[in-house]
């Protein structure tokens, strides 16, 4: 049975170039997250309030212009809730402030047209005796956002879309800080977000005409694969090439410990981002030399997850499909050998 199995790993070595020879070569890998598209909550109409009467200045009395920033949430009805003084220069003003936010109505922030909240947005008021009152209501405003590469580690158990929402401040530079994940489909597709938002550049919030840090902005990224997956089709050449060589140290020079080593070596350096292609290549690959090393366990699994991806030609599948046959039945027949010879020498009672 062994030496029949040896046999076959040739056969299965014939099967490799069928793999992805017509389905592969010179596809791009291109898959990447959708671009964002996001609109922050904007208040529609607001009117700024009248300078309040209890707070009137005495005859006679000099009026000091008085500014007071509300903060707010505009909930995804467009409605502001959890509206509250966040600084003030005089507390007398502090009512007639909220009082013109909560009046307020919104069109709500819009992530990807969907709708969603937006947390801690302020408006400040300068009231100035017997003029108008002033609103500045100038938040962080995105100029450069750039959609993450999708890895290619991720495609294996990536779904057709996943989504992953990013916490982060918005700096006096317009830069971003303090990034976190707030929600995540995919845990993988993660350090791939924040990566993203690193690089983006934003229009800092503006309150009494100078640049303010912006806490706690909330963006979803959208990753979706291309039509086709096509990124998980592409084998890289320098992939490739290594992997020629590590079957030409197994089978031509019959070296498969070596073989071996140089498999490792692959997996080392590309294992991090393999394309289901690769993923099919490699284990293809690897099972072959286990085979000529009789490790017929690690082989096993090897072929199963070859078969898994689904990429394998009609060819090559029916070689492994064979050789899996093979394999299951000697680990059988081995264990039954094993259990006849224990029940052998096990002594009668």
């Amino acid at each position: 049975m062994a030496r029949f199995l040896l046999s076959f790993a040739a056969l299965l070595l014939a099967a490799l170039p069928s793999f992805a020879s017509d389905r592969t070569e010179d596809i791009p890998a291109h898959s990447a997250a959708k671009e964002i598209e996001e609109t922050p909550a904007k208040a529609k109409n607001p009117r700024p309030p009248a300078y309040p009467a209890a707070c009137e200045p005495a005859t006679g009395e000099v009026a000091e212009n008085v500014s007071v920033t509300v903060a707010y949430t505009v909930t995804r009805n467009g409605s502001p809730v959890n509206v509250r003084v966040r600084e003030s220069s005089n507390p007398c003003f502090n009512d007639t402030a909220v009082a013109a936010v909560r009046n307020w109505n919104f069109e709500p922030r819009r992530v990807n047209r969907r709708r969603v909240a937006q947390e801690d947005l302020e408006t400040t008021f300068v009231f100035v005796f017997q003029e108008e009152t002033q609103t500045l209501n100038f938040d962080a405003r995105p100029l450069r956002r750039f959609p993450p590469q999708y890895p290619r580690r991720c495609l294996a158990r990536a779904g057709n879309s996943e989504r992953v929402v990013v916490s982060f401040d918005v700096t006096e530079e317009g830069e971003t800080d303090n990034i976190k994940i707030v929600e995540s489909t995919y845990s993988c597709l993660n350090t791939a977000a924040k990566r993203s938002v690193e690089r983006w550049v934003y229009e800092p919030r503006i309150i009494d005409g100078a640049p303010t840090r912006r806490n706690g902005v909330q963006t979803a990224i959208t990753f979706k694969l291309s039509s086709g997956n096509e990124s998980s089709l592409r084998i890289r050449g320098s992939f490739r090439r290594e992997l020629a060589r590590a079957r030409k140290e197994a089978f031509n020079r019959e070296q498969p410990e070596k073989a071996l080593e140089q498999l490792m070596r692959i997996e080392e350096k590309y294992g991090a981002d393999f394309s289901k292609a690769e993923i099919t290549e490699f284990y293809f690959a690897r099972a072959n030399v286990r085979i000529l090393l009789e490790d017929y366990r690690g082989a096993l699994d090897d072929l199963r997850f070859a078969r898994s991806t689904g990429l394998a030609s009609a060819e090559a599948t029916e070689a492994i499909n064979e050789t899996i046959r093979q394999i299951e039945a000697y680990l059988q027949a081995q264990q039954a050998d094993a259990n006849h010879e224990n029940a052998e020498e096990t002594p009668e009672p």
